[in-house]
């Protein structure tokens, strides 16, 4: 699923590097049967009570989520790389330093402007191996008193490093209202995210005010919907941290919290760390992690051994 640790702040650092130095329309590809284009979550949206019966499937949902939160966080590190990146109105050839080309071409103005990039097997050098890029890149702006909007397309984008590679195909819509009286903002990510020939549909909307953010992100598991809210991910010494809000459609809202996160060394899955999950009575379930995919799930004091 996910390609080595070292590997994908690598080819952000590349790619952001190719980017400075110079997007079509989205595919909408499906991932287990569901449309990019069309994600939504409709399962259960009350509260969840935490039972010997739906232990094994919810300790197994968040782990799922947290994967997927995981993912979220360098599919936006990606995708960020180009918004916005409008500065050239004319078209531009660019070789790559160990071969192929980037095509850049736009038009327009400060205000409305069109832009696009089209990698041809672009290879810049990293490290002692080559960052090769192909697919395209397509961008609107469009700037109306105190509003903007920008829409940025990613076609069959793939960054390959060695024997790794990392795809992207989907899109990114933002729109800002920011007068002196008033801020709004919406940002809706949709995008199928390939690591090593696995892909995985990532989605997330975050919509502002004057005084607050709500967070939303979408994953698919078994053909499912699952939605996170508010959700808040880092990364320290001691592995990632997370808390969020968990929607699962069949049993409803869960509080999530995962400690000292660490993944497998293929990056499949979990490999050390606790989960901890909160149900609406405040009856708390752990899950702790022991090996790859291993863990222990442990509710109203009993333990059991679970493992993919």
């Amino acid at each position: 699923m996910r390609n080595t640790p070292a590997l994908l702040p690598l080819m952000i650092a590349a790619a952001l590097l190719t980017a400075c130095s110079g997007g079509g329309g989205s595919s909408g590809k499906k991932s287990s049967g569901i449309n990019i284009n069309n994600i939504s979550y409709s399962g259960a949206t009350g509260s969840a009570a935490l039972t010997t019966t739906n232990q094994d499937e919810i300790a197994t949902d968040s782990g799922k989520a947290v994967m997927a939160l995981i993912d979220r966080a360098d599919s936006e590190d990606i995708s960020d790389l180009f918004l916005g990146l409008n500065r050239s109105a004319a078209s531009e050839s660019y070789e790559g330093d160990c071969g192929g080309t980037m095509q850049v071409s736009g038009s327009g103005d400060e205000n409305n402007s069109n832009y696009s990039i089209r990698f041809n097997r672009y290879c810049t050098p990293v490290d002692e191996d080559e960052l090769v890029m192909n697919g395209q890149i397509s961008g609107t702006t469009r700037t109306s008193g105190s509003t903007i909007t920008m829409r940025l397309d990613y076609d069959n984008l793939t960054l390959s490093l060695g024997e790794d590679s990392v795809g992207i195909d989907g899109y990114i819509d933002t729109r800002v209202v920011d007068s002196e009286t008033n801020y709004q903002s919406t940002y809706s990510s949709r995008f199928n995210m390939t690591y090593n020939g696995e892909t995985r549909l990532t989605a997330w909307d975050v919509t502002c005010n004057n005084s607050s953010c709500v967070r939303e992100a979408y994953f698919v598991n078994d053909k499912k919907v699952y939605k996170t809210t508010n959700y808040r991910l880092y990364e320290n010494s001691y592995g990632y941290q997370l808390r969020t809000a968990l929607y699962t459609p069949e049993y409803g809202r869960v509080e999530l919290t995962g400690t000292n996160i660490e993944l497998c060394e293929d990056g499949s899955d979990i490999a050390s760390g606790t989960l901890e999950i909160t149900d609406s009575n405040n009856k708390t379930m752990e899950v702790e992690y022991s090996g790859c995919g291993e863990r222990t799930v442990t509710l109203d004091g009993n333990a059991n051994l679970l493992s993919n």
